[in-house]
């Protein structure tokens, strides 16, 4: 419905902007209709001007019509926070001008301190009615936009919520948070594509979890270059232990209404199986996905398999998290060579990146991993987030892959 009247509305201005442009560069008989005229009948201002000025006016509240309706190009999206300020503050200011152009009481008309003249004529039947009509309409497209922007607040965001809703269950708000048909990698299953198979999916991963009585313990989300990460620790009762699962969560979501394209999610299977499953990769290495600062010098000693390199990107009590979660948590300069040195004692690991969100505090990568020491790898997806601290090294790492180091690493 809101965006009915907003496209209707549109109309409404763009023709009446037209209008106005015709009077100014064409005829201009019809003058007297749009410039208050004195008292010899001689324009009071420069009808051209007045003209285009009106003209630019009503274009540009055609403008933020379609946009506040969801139906524009995206300019001022009403998802973000400035962009929804924004929105509202212009709505408001045409609402007032509509309102005040119409004078609550149209038939009393705007000019009544010049009644006699041709636009006061035409004020009174014509254009007080209309601009306090497109009042109105304003007023309800500004009403629409905030109850919809109100129900987006409401909710988590796509990404945040999708692990809760899988918990739940809830394959209907899994698959309306959707742009299309629904996109997930899971390690699990690997791809799931379309209405059916996340049926099956929902409803077996919902049924695998219920049985283990998992819980979510939420952890730090990174938002940048429309997508979203989102960490967490699955808690688990599994095999007759309890397991803390950490796992992640990317979605690459529309910048307007904020809807899923994809998801992807990565951990590993170790704490599960005490095994490690080979993951192909789910993109492919971008050259564009490039990283500054302390997380660059990190990749670039990871690939060289530099030691001291890569601990001093670290702050002096920076952590390392493995993809298995506690206790494989490595603390302070000291933990961190003992650590690094195991893992790169034949040499550095090479990996492609897939994505990068940065935020300019977290720092997350997709990557391939396609080399260990001078072994080429069967490329293997993963996930690396590194968090800055205040210094600009870095205050954490946290790894979700199942890249099986400890063997590779034995075998050269």
């Amino acid at each position: 419905m809101i965006s009915r009247l907003a496209v209707v509305g549109a109309v409404i201005l763009t023709a009446l902007a037209l209008f106005h442009v015709v009077l100014a560069f064409g005829d201009r008989r019809g003058a007297g209709a749009v410039v208050p005229a004195r008292e010899d009948g001689s324009p009071a201002r420069s009808p051209a001007r007045a003209a285009l000025g009106i003209a630019g006016f009503l274009l540009f509240a055609a403008f933020i019509l379609i946009e506040g309706a969801g139906l524009g190009p995206g300019l001022i999206p009403p998802p973000r926070r400035w962009g929804w300020t924004l929105f509202v503050t212009v709505m408001f200011v045409l609402h007032g001008a509509f309102v005040l152009r119409g004078e609550i009481f149209p038939p009393l008309g705007a000019l009544r301190w010049m009644p006699a003249t041709r636009l006061a004529r035409i004020d009174s039947r014509i254009y007080s009615p209309l601009a306090f009509g497109l009042a109105v309409l304003a007023g309800a497209v500004t009403y629409g936009a905030a109850r919809g922007h109100a129900g987006r607040g409401a909710a988590s965001p796509a990404t945040e919520a999708y692990l809760d809703r899988l918990l739940a269950g809830d394959r209907a708000a899994i698959d309306a948070a959707f742009h299309g048909q629904p996109q997930i990698d899971d390690p699990f299953v690997g791809a799931v594509r379309g209405a059916e198979a996340l049926d099956r999916f929902v409803a077996d991963r919902h049924a695998w979890l219920a049985a283990r009585a998992a819980r979510l313990t939420p952890g730090p989300v990174t938002r940048a270059s429309g997508r979203t990460v989102v960490e967490a620790v699955l808690r688990l009762h599994h095999d007759g232990r309890d397991i803390d699962l950490p796992i992640a969560v990317v979605g690459e979501e529309d910048a307007r209404s904020g809807a899923l394209r994809s998801l992807r999610v990565y951990h590993s299977f170790w704490p599960l199986d005490g095994a490690h499953r080979v993951r192909p990769p789910l993109l492919s290495g971008d050259p564009g996905a490039q990283v500054t600062g302390a997380v660059a010098d990190y990749q670039r000693a990871l690939a060289a398999g530099d030691v001291d390199a890569i601990v001093a990107t670290f702050e002096p009590e920076g952590s390392f998290r493995e993809p298995s979660g506690e206790p494989y948590v490595h603390r302070g300069k000291a933990a961190l060579h003992k650590f690094m040195t195991q893992i790169l004692g034949a040499g550095g690991i090479g990996i492609e990146h897939a994505t990068v969100t940065d935020d300019g505090t977290t720092c997350a990568i997709e990557f391939n991993a396609v080399r260990f020491g001078k072994r080429p790898l069967t490329p293997q997806a993963g996930l690396a987030v590194y968090q800055r601290g205040p210094s600009g090294r870095l205050h954490a790492a946290r790894i979700y892959d199942d890249v099986n180091v400890e063997v590779l690493q034995k075998q050269e």
